[in-house]
């Protein structure tokens, strides 16, 4: 059971830093629905670094324009890893910088909404966590629940 749980989250690991775009395939689009945006870089704590962040970012800003009926909302999550009250205000600035790219990018601000969760919604708990058998494992777990999301909040007519 413990080597099928790592074999998943080195999966996931790996299925994350290889994807280089934001990709969806829904033809219908659902209020609430929210896909998981390919881990981006962040330099010095909440800003974005460049190269493949670009093309992720750009690959968001090409399915904007492909759904120009859509407003979303950027979601940003962190890791357990520090004081919840940092977590929150990391989180917020980390969608908020995405935001303000994808604006800077061509997509109307009207259309864009940022939230930081901080570490609230973790995709795997600390109690997994804490059974980590090495610190490569926890980081890789870590790593998991830091995230950002995109999350459709609402479908113009």
């Amino acid at each position: 059971m413990k080597s099928l749980f790592i074999i998943f989250v080195l999966f996931l690991t790996l299925f994350a830093k290889s994807q280089v775009t934001f990709e969806y395939s829904d033809k219908d689009f659902v209020v609430g629905t929210i896909h998981i945006i390919p881990p981006l870089d962040y330099s010095t704590c909440f800003r974005l670094g460049n190269n493949i962040e670009d093309t992720i970012l750009d690959s968001i800003v090409v399915f904007m324009n492909l759904h120009p009926n859509l407003v979303i909302e950027i979601g940003s999550h962190t890791d357990s890893r520090g004081t919840s009250e940092y977590n929150l205000k990391l989180s917020e600035k980390r969608a908020e910088s995405i935001v303000k790219k994808l604006i800077s990018l061509g997509v109307d601000s009207s259309r864009l909404t940022f939230k930081g969760y901080g570490e609230e919604q973790p995709i795997i708990s600390e109690e997994v966590i804490s059974k980590a058998e090495s610190s490569d494992e926890k980081e890789q777990i870590y790593a998991v629940n830091r995230r950002n999301e995109l999350k459709i909040i609402k479908i113009l007519e």
